[in-house]
């Protein structure tokens, strides 16, 4: 019989496995983009930031940079699918923006619309054997890890645009110093953000194992495989 320790680690892989299969499908996006008329150097920039940054974020850091510590290794993965739908939908309102499918009053509400179900349905729908074993104020700071997630991909998006725009369409706020000189400004907003969010996560990766975190999954698969026995016996 596998240990509960063992189990916990299958789970997690084929998360990470789910993952990469989900996110992976961001580079067909040229392709399909280009299918509908728009042009494939359009999409490569930001699908390779997408595809990137999330890989990074949520499969790099998480299983690699932080194996040793299961608390931060976990947070890192809940930080890495959050990126992958935030940024899924700040993009996609820049592909609205671009294309003049919508029209510039309608797109800043319309981000801040998408981004709330994106953010907040991450630890809930993903995680959700581990989000609820978290008591309210670690909760309460994963919204705020995840916070500094959203306004990171916000700022992105935007550099990314700044970018394609100044290469392909002579430039988003009127000329090449202007939007080199909001670009250095994003790019720090950009960093500042991240960090605070890895600061925050290494914050709640503490209060995580102070709380037994591990030991009350070990708890609960224990009392899952107890069940389970129970009911094997009386069929």
């Amino acid at each position: 019989m596998e240990n509960r320790k063992t189990l916990v680690i299958r789970e997690i892989d084929s998360l990470d496995i789910l993952f990469i299969t989900l996110f992976s499908i961001a580079l067909f996006v040229p392709d399909i983009g280009d299918s509908f008329g728009v042009p494939k150097r359009y999409l490569w920039v930001p699908t390779l930031v997408f595809f990137f940054w999330v890989l990074y974020i949520g499969f790099f850091r998480a299983k690699v940079s932080f194996s040793f510590s299961f608390e931060l290794s976990l947070l890192e993965r809940i930080r890495g699918w959050t990126y992958g739908t935030s940024l899924a939908v700040t993009f996609l309102c820049n592909a609205l923006a671009v294309t003049q499918l919508v029209t510039p009053y309608v797109i800043i509400p319309l981000v801040g619309l998408l981004l709330i179900p994106a953010v907040l349905g991450v630890p809930r729908v993903f995680f959700e054997k581990y989000w609820k074993l978290f008591t309210p104020i670690q909760k309460k700071d994963c919204m705020l890890v995840l916070r500094e997630v959203s306004i990171v991909s916000i700022w992105l998006s935007i550099t990314i645009l700044i970018v394609q725009t100044s290469a392909f369409g002579g430039g988003l706020l009127g000329s090449f110093i202007i939007d080199c000189i909001f670009l250095v400004l994003f790019l720090a907003r950009i960093v500042s953000a991240e960090m605070k969010s890895r600061d925050l996560a290494k914050k709640l990766a503490d209060s995580l194992q102070e709380s037994r975190l591990q030991q009350r999954l070990k708890n609960m698969g224990k009392a899952k495989q107890k069940k389970e026995k129970s009911q094997r016996k009386k069929s």
